[in-house]
């Protein structure tokens, strides 16, 4: 039997409260109950060496816990077992105190059990950690764990259930339970990794991906990062890590990354039958121009010779011919031109904006004179890009303003340009018949007319150029317009700096 006078030496106080424990002796005969200062002071009481009643000693503890403490220490004298059990007790000032006691059953000479003797253990702090860790568990999607490498052993939350379906279990889980439950084309990999990452006493943080096994056998791709706490010698003794399943993600990577590749696949099938269509297009024209030019010719001879022949009929019709032989071959010098934009790479130079519109004028001259047209522009800037295809744009967009006009009209155009952050912004600017908004698209469509040949002449193959040309220079082209009021045509081509040429204006 234990004496009293144990628990006032010195030498245990001071181990029980460096440990936060204490010890404590129940006599089974009289229900007598002793305990050391260490248990007092883990229960903020006064110390005393009077016996306690162990009846009272009921009343500090939890009541939802006093059935589970008279079942564990009936238990243990019926059946001679080892007394543990963890249960709250209640402090005078109402504080809550999570103790593990541990007791041992002690007989008497004839083995009948006659007093339990053991130790008190204070595991408030940690119980409070594990709450927060069990709270955060709880309102995370995430999975949770706290690794002890020391003792190796995992603390999983709630989580771990919800997401991997596993049920908890009395046994530890260690380790070797853990590699388990990866995916085995990824358990040498993540094995060799960590074998580094916890001799390189540098690195705190472990951040992977890999495959998980589920409760179902099946496997879930994760992504781990993990915090490595290390001791002052650098070695590893505790990692505390979140897991995200990512497996929807990885699903949306691999369909995006399918996506792209029919895409991929899409497009050059589409960039291969461009290139044939464009191809088609040029042969054909060039082709069909020979005997088109065989028939005018022959029509042409034919009107020559027999002109004064015919009659009124036959002239109308030799006309007729020689005027459809000559639109034919418009249609198809402008399908050529068409299919060839974008086949030669154009050189980008320094351009006088003000003299690439002095010769599209030029080139408009007559037309020009013959309606007494004003076009005006002033001031233009100098920039960079390719003459050949701005001349191309200025003459189409300037024809067609001098050309859609109301009758006996002097066409009013203007040129304006805006120099914007990373473009410039044109402006064509007439007086002319106008366009319904429900036709803002089709102007740009091949081979589509708003008016009719005997109104006004063409093939419908201008704007469609245009387009092609600006969009080939990676601008943009769209139109504003009113009926009988005029029309804007604006354009954008970005700027180029490559020659590190100073903008200015003229």
């Amino acid at each position: 039997m234990l004496e009293k006078k144990i628990y006032n030496t010195e030498i245990i106080d001071q181990t029980e409260k460096m440990a936060k424990t204490g010890s404590w002796e129940l006599h089974l005969v009289s229900n007598e109950l002793y305990w050391s200062k260490g248990v007092y002071r883990i229960l903020e009481m006064e110390p005393s060496d009077e016996k306690l009643d162990i009846s009272k000693v009921f009343d500090v503890v939890h009541p939802d816990d006093r059935e589970i403490v008279i079942e564990k220490i009936t238990q243990a004298i019926n059946q001679g077992i080892d007394y543990r059990v963890k249960n709250r007790f209640i402090t005078p000032n109402y504080k809550i105190k999570h103790i593990i006691s541990s007791g041992k059953v002690i007989k008497d000479e004839n083995n009948n059990p006659i007093k339990l003797i053991g130790i008190f253990q204070d595991i408030s702090e940690f119980e409070e950690k594990n709450e927060k860790f069990e709270l955060l568990n709880k309102i995370t999607k995430d999975v949770i764990y706290d690794w002890d490498i020391q003792y190796d052993i995992f603390n999983w939350g709630e989580s771990f259930s919800r997401v991997f379906g596993y049920q908890f279990t009395d046994k530890p889980f260690r380790l070797n339970d853990y590699i388990k439950l990866i995916h085995p084309k990824d358990n040498d990999r993540l094995i060799k990794e960590w074998g580094i990452i916890s001799k390189d006493i540098t690195t705190n943080k472990w951040i992977k991906k890999y495959r998980f096994k589920k409760s179902d056998n099946s496997y879930t791709y994760v992504d781990e990062t993990a915090i490595i706490f290390r001791n002052n010698e650098g070695k590893a003794i505790r990692i505390v890590s979140v897991i995200q399943d990512i497996t929807y993600r990885k699903q949306n990577e691999v369909s995006l990354n399918n996506f792209n590749k029919r895409l991929e696949e899409q497009t050059k099938a589409l960039l291969i039958l461009n290139q044939e269509l464009e191809q088609f297009a040029y042969i054909a024209s060039h082709d069909m121009q020979e005997p088109l030019r065989m028939v005018t010719n022959f029509l042409t001879l034919l009107q020559k010779k027999y002109y004064n022949v015919l009659d009124e009929k036959g002239k109308q019709y030799i006309t007729f011919a020689v005027d459809g032989a000559n639109k034919m071959r418009n249609i198809i010098l402008d399908i050529l031109e068409y299919s060839r934009i974008g086949k030669t790479q154009e050189k980008n130079e320094k351009i006088n904006l003000n003299i690439v519109l002095n010769e599209v004028c030029k080139m408009n001259s007559q037309k020009i004179n013959e309606t007494n047209a004003i076009i005006k522009y002033d001031k233009l800037p100098t920039i960079i890009s390719s003459k050949t295809l701005l001349m191309q744009i200025f003459h189409n967009l300037i024809g067609n303003a001098l050309k859609y006009q109301k009758t006996n009209q002097n066409p009013e155009i203007k040129i304006d340009v805006i120099e914007e952050d990373k473009k410039w912004h044109f402006k064509i600017i007439d007086n002319g018949i106008g366009i319904d908004k429900e036709f803002y698209n089709k102007i740009f469509i091949i081979f589509q007319r708003l008016h009719t040949k005997q109104e006004f002449s063409g093939s419908g193959m201008g704007l469609t150029i245009v387009k092609k040309i600006i969009e080939n220079l990676n601008g943009s082209i769209w139109v504003e317009s009113e009926i009988n009021k005029g029309t804007i045509f604006h354009f954008t081509i970005p700027k180029n700096f490559d020659k590190k040429i100073t903008i200015k204006k003229s």
